[in-house]
């Protein structure tokens, strides 16, 4: 694994990740885990899921 030095963070504390890793997370969404000196980033998997029956309840 490469190491990778985050240096931005912004006015609110949030970090701005490198392209080498966004790249990496195509949703956008991360979750954020720390254990005792790490910082963890996760992606995030869709927790939803929707059925099609084919017809338009509207109509």
């Amino acid at each position: 694994m490469k190491k990778i030095h985050i240096s931005k963070v912004d006015g609110n504390g949030g970090v701005v990740l490198p392209k080498e890793i966004q790249k990496h997370i195509e949703s956008g969404v991360v979750e954020v885990i720390v254990e005792d000196d790490k910082v963890i980033l996760k992606k995030v998997a869709p927790d939803y899921g929707f059925t099609w029956n084919g017809r338009n309840p509207s109509a």
